[in-house]
């Protein structure tokens, strides 16, 4: 089964933004990032998922960098996931971290819990799960 993801590398002066979900401490060091619904533009889906998970808007059009398919593994079963990997750019300071919910989970449970907050360029390479850092060499330091 292929599923179409849209993923964001959202940079500021702070460095890359990432998230973690504190209610479920077992899920890995993610970026935004999400489902590309039936008949969506990849890049519609960026800007959405972008606001959706984290309740920014990009200011300027979302760079694409690439795409890449990731094959993981849930419950015995292999699904494959073609990430496309967009970059968003913020000039201005913005929160350290904060909390956001994203309301619209693909598969309809309720609200998750973000904790989002910056991490240096290299250290956000390393500590990103599921693959998610396979392009983030392509975003400026």
């Amino acid at each position: 089964m292929l599923v179409l993801k849209a993923m964001i590398y959202v940079t500021s002066p702070q460095g890359v933004l990432v998230f973690e979900e504190p209610e479920s401490p077992h899920i890995g060091l993610q970026v935004p990032g999400g489902t590309i619904e039936q008949g969506e533009d990849p890049l519609l889906a960026a800007g959405r998922e972008l606001f959706e998970e984290t309740g920014l808007t990009a200011k300027n059009d979302l760079q694409f960098l690439g795409s890449i398919d990731f094959t993981q593994w849930e419950e015995g079963q292999s699904y494959t996931m073609r990430r496309y990997y967009y970059h968003a750019h913020f000039e201005e300071v913005l929160p350290e971290s904060w909390e956001h919910h994203e309301m619209h989970a693909c598969d309809g449970s309720d609200p998750i819990l973000f904790r989002l907050f910056w991490l240096p360029h290299e250290i956000a390479r390393q500590r990103l799960a599921y693959g998610m850092a396979e392009l983030l060499h392509h975003v400026p330091a």
